[in-house]
């Protein structure tokens, strides 16, 4: 897979990252008012009652549209967050029967739009608390979806604007390091990066060695010294010869004490030179390689934010509904006729 490409597909799954994890800033979500009305004529008829226990005595209907959840659950999510505002009753039926279907008996009539989801419960209480629960939490589910999509669609808007601006100013210093590189090579003998490490690696083995021969050279010129003051204090004890022999031999050494800091210099400046040659030419390899993937970054946005804003459309037109803020409770009547 080509650089490029490995750049969109980053571009692509940051932006599904961005989407998928969601962002703490959000606008208000409209709070959804419900009214839940008791059918006086029409009953909710179940079969074999000997089944159940405890038993059902309501189902509410609602009138949805592209909801998440599964009709005939009993979702372990669903569970949780009806557990604490529930009755223990109505807790026991959800862990053992379906209390959320999708099926009408034939005298209640479906809806003219969306479809029915409905919710069993043991009291009225508990199913007037499941529906809005669930209504609730269906609201939520879209509406974080919805603003994980914009602000997904605003972080790559910014990420645009930001990369508009970094990449003249990346060019700017690629091409100055370019030409600063240009001007090293014609005053120095590198023209590559691997001639100017090794020139790095020989030039510190020397100066490891000058050093050493630094420290014995000023050993020996304490040494001199010291004799010459014994020499001084003690004359009669010591020729003239003597004296010249030392001085000659101090006057060696301080010239081989100079010859070495003269190399040591020397080393000194020229590993300076091919570090720098090393230090210009990693940045502006480093600098050239940040440029063309900025670039490769930019060319993939418009295709990723045009891609956002399909899957943001799409979503807008499929976020969920509640046909009708009005809930219609039927009460259940066992059908014991039908038992035996």
């Amino acid at each position: 897979m080509s650089i490029f490409k490995k750049t969109c597909l980053l571009t692509v799954l940051f932006a599904i990252c961005v989407y998928s994890e969601g962002y703490s800033k959000q606008s208000e979500q409209p709070i959804r008012k419900l009214q839940f009305e008791i059918s006086q004529s029409t009953k909710w008829h179940y079969k074999n009652p000997e089944l159940y226990d405890p038993k059902p005595q309501y189902v509410a209907i609602a009138s949805i549209k592209y909801a998440t959840t599964e009709i005939g659950s009993r979702s372990n999510a669903l569970a949780a967050m009806f557990n604490g505002f529930i009755s223990k009753e109505q807790q026991q039926f959800n862990d053992k029967y379906y209390y959320i279907t999708g099926i009408l008996p034939p005298d209640i009539k479906y809806p003219k739009d969306g479809m029915p989801i409905c919710v069993h419960g043991v009291t009225e209480k508990d199913t007037k608390t499941m529906v809005e629960l669930l209504i609730n939490w269906e609201d939520e589910k879209s509406h974080m979806k919805l603003e994980n999509a914009k602000n997904a669609l605003e972080e790559l808007r910014k990420n645009k604007s930001e990369l508009e601006q970094k990449i003249p100013e990346l060019a700017k210093e690629s091409n100055d390091l370019a030409i600063e590189l240009q001007g090293l090579k014609q005053i120095t003998q590198y023209q590559k990066l691997e001639d100017a490490q090794e020139s790095i690696r020989e030039f510190n083995k020397i100066l490891q060695l000058v050093n050493i021969e630094i420290v014995g050279v000023k050993a020996k010129l304490d040494m001199i010294k010291q004799q010459s003051e014994k020499i001084q204090k003690e004359e009669n004890k010591y020729s003239e010869d003597s004296a010249n022999h030392l001085f000659q031999m101090r006057l060696t050494q301080e010239i081989e004490l100079a010859g070495a800091l003269s190399r040591k210099k020397a080393a000194q400046s020229a590993l300076s030179t091919a570090s720098k040659f090393v230090t210009i030419t990693e940045k502006s390899e480093k600098t050239t390689k940040t440029l063309k993937e900025k670039q490769n970054m930019l060319s993939c946005i418009p295709d990723s934010i045009a891609m956002r804003e399909r899957q943001l459309t799409d979503m807008k037109s499929t976020e969920f509904q509640l046909m009708d803020n009005t809930i219609m409770i039927y009460p259940v009547v066992f059908d014991y006729s039908d038992s035996h």
